[in-house]
């Protein structure tokens, strides 16, 4: 053991101690703790902290400055005013504190509070009114084991989990095959009975009871049309007097949460390019719905909102940009915002304890954080297995209901041009070529020049851009599991990756294999694509519109193109493609009125291709996913039936348009289980 500072550091336990308060670190910032420990007071190089660290790995630069910044604030550091870790431009790094050897035990207290930092000002409209709060976090000491134990075992995969205690009811959708619609079902784990709600062909989702048991709130969605549904309840009867939200309350919004008193249901906003979301309330005797939260600024808006079982508070998700996530709570009886915390992490669900003193929230990846109202804190858990995610109840102290699934649920297929098959698309697969990998493979483009295929992949909880080279996948850079891509493109000549991850610009060498963002975080890009001149362009979101910016990658420098454009695309020396802010896809030609084409599902260059004087993208009608082609030419729009159940639509048509290179989306086993930790 060391100390180091004000720190005892135990480095055979991975655990820094300060005032009897321990607090466990990661394996990687240990090992680069000890690293600067052995050499205190002398220069670590980048490349030699690279080397111990990922040995032969390649890693980004956000990735490398993510590690340093965990190590300083474990030790309560910073850059600008550093007691620890001073930063070499260019260099590296020296542990500037005083480092000796010390003997003796250590204490085995929980660790408390390690470091506070102020949480942002919000601004909040309508009912709710902008405070300060502050933030502390702290990771709970990791114990002997984490015991699961399963809640459903069906074959298949059931999501939309939610528990209700006093019923000792459990609610979930199901299928047992990829191709089945999903139905909701009824589990008393009382007696382990399990019945099925609905049959019909429709897919039924988030299905929730009333405080009280006696009603059922859910989604229905069919081709045409998804909606709200509220139903009478009964375990032996299951639904009935079943009625539909009306379609001014539903139609473009999202079922959240019912209140605590059943009186009415939370919703928010459909998700937009360039609206932020919004949560509402729909009473329903008065059938009056109003506005909860109006978001300003960056980021999608609130996306996530659940009511305290005592009625008092309404928890809030909120994304204010790229990878920037807040919790608010709003004092429902008052209307004030009275607390505002950055999130430790990118997390997609909470719930509220018993007693509504603490809120557990859980990511997609299998992070989990509680943030304790009292104290004004936050915890990270130590729930460190795969695949484990959508908390939906707190079962007691160190105790969670969650769901927990397979992690295979994307593969890449190579699949014929419906519009070119000689017989309808079949269910059976006939003729798909299937290329399948550990982990979910995503955003598929072929190189012009190699034939290799670029893609995402996300796997052992990172996000990793890779090439399949000779049925071979190669990493080329690992980021952390939750960024979340919205594109990616290869330049004609193969030299350099493009996309967007977390709303910034990247670009990825191919030769060197060096990645770099071109945008900061404060920037929202919501496209981007190479031209055939090897420039890249890329739109940015400014008040609300879409900016297009063009990015020269021989001179190193960026200049604003045009506004109120997502993508412009030259096809012939008279003819141009621009998809507009409202996501409209025009043809320009010279001498002649622009012609509209049709409107796109998506701005994303991954979800769309002009090949042969045709304008394909996809598009959802439902669960069901459709290839479309627009005739340059005439305008006219056909649309062939690619798959059924497949939830992400990126595909490429390959050089003779006889194939497309596309996601297939796998039906990953998934039950839901009781985490005891």
């Amino acid at each position: 053991m060391f100390k180091v500072g004000d720190f005892v550091f135990n480095y055979s336990r991975a655990e820094l101690i300060k005032n009897n308060q321990v607090v466990k670190i990661e394996p990687q910032i240990n090992e680069l703790l000890k690293l600067l420990v052995d050499n205190v007071s002398e220069l670590v190089t980048k490349d030699t902290i690279k080397k111990t660290l990922w040995s032969d790995r390649v890693i980004t630069d956000d990735a490398f400055r993510a590690v340093i910044k965990k190590l300083r604030k474990s030790l309560h550091d910073s850059a600008r005013d550093s007691r620890y870790v001073r930063t070499i431009p260019l260099k590296g790094y020296i542990l500037i504190a005083e480092v000796t050897a010390v003997a003796g035990a250590v204490t085995d207290d929980k660790p408390k509070l390690v470091m506070r930092t102020a949480a942002r000002w919000l601004v909040a409209c309508g009912l709710l009114f902008g405070v300060i709060s502050w933030a502390g976090y702290s990771v709970l000491s990791q114990p002997a084991a984490v015991t699961l134990t399963s809640l459903t075992s069906m074959d298949g995969s059931e999501v939309s989990p939610f528990y209700n205690a006093p019923q000792n009811q459990l609610i979930f959708s199901h299928r047992a095959n990829k191709d089945d619609y999903l139905q909701l079902y009824a589990k008393a784990l009382d007696s382990g009975r399990i019945t099925r709600l609905t049959y019909d062909d429709a897919n039924y989702a988030n299905g929730q009871l009333s405080a009280n048991g006696d009603k059922l709130a859910y989604t229905r969605s069919t081709p045409g049309q998804t909606n709200t549904f509220i139903a009478d309840f009964s375990a032996q009867q299951g639904l009935s007097n079943i009625f539909a939200l009306p379609d001014v309350v539903a139609g473009q919004r999202y079922f959240q949460a019912w209140s605590s008193d059943g009186s009415g249901l939370y919703l928010s906003d459909f998700k937009q390019p360039t609206r932020t979301q919004g949560i509402w309330y729909y009473e329903l005797a008065s059938q009056k719905l109003s506005s909860v939260t109006s978001s300003a600024g960056h980021g999608s808006g609130d996306y996530f909102a659940r009511e305290s079982f005592d009625g008092r508070f309404l928890a809030i998700l909120r994304n204010t940009g790229a990878d920037d996530n807040e919790l608010l709570i709003q004092h429902l009886p008052s209307g004030e915002l009275v607390h505002v915390s950055k999130l430790p992490g990118s997390y997609q669900h909470l719930i509220w304890s018993a007693d509504d003193q603490v809120i557990t929230l859980s990511s997609f990846y299998g992070e989990f954080a509680q943030y304790d109202l009292t104290s004004r804190q936050f915890a990270l858990l130590p729930v460190d297995i795969n695949n484990i995610n959508n908390v939906f109840y707190s079962c007691g102290d160190r105790c969670l209901f969650a769901r927990q699934h397979n992690g295979n649920y994307l593969d890449l297929v190579s699949q014929p041009n419906p519009f070119l098959a000689q017989t309808p698309l079949s269910y059976s697969g006939l003729n798909h070529n299937y290329l399948e990998f550990s982990g979910a493979e995503d955003f598929p483009v072929t190189g012009k020049r190699s034939g290799h295929i670029y893609l995402i992949n996300k796997l052992h909880k990172q996000s990793q851009i890779a090439v399949i080279r000779d049925n071979v996948k190669y990493v080329l850079a690992s980021l952390p599991v939750d960024i979340e891509f919205t594109a990616l493109q290869v330049n004609q000549e193969e030299t350099h990756l493009a996309g967007i991850a977390n709303g910034r610009v990247f670009i990825l060498a191919l030769q060197d294999q060096q990645f770099r963002y071109l945008t900061t975080e404060l920037e929202k890009v919501a496209s981007v694509q190479w031209t055939a001149a090897e420039q890249l362009h890329f739109a940015r979101i400014e008040h609300g519109q879409p900016a297009l910016y063009r990015y020269e990658l021989d001179a190193d420098i960026k200049v604003r193109a045009q506004h109120q454009v997502f993508a412009k695309q030259q096809l012939t020396d008279n003819q141009t493609l621009v998809i507009d802010s409202e996501a409209n896809a025009w043809l320009e030609q010279a001498n002649s009125e622009p012609v509209l084409l049709t409107r796109l599902p998506s701005i994303s260059p991954n979800r769309w291709q002009v090949y042969q004087g045709a304008l394909y993208y996809t598009g959802h009608e439902e669960n069901l996913a459709y290839l479309y082609r627009t005739d340059m030419t005439t305008a006219n729009t056909d649309k062939q039936l690619i798959a059924k159940n497949r939830f992400r639509l990126n595909f490429e048509l390959s050089s003779d348009g006889t194939t497309m290179l596309a996601v297939r989306s796998v039906l990953a086993q998934s039950d839901m289980i009781k985490v005891e930790y």
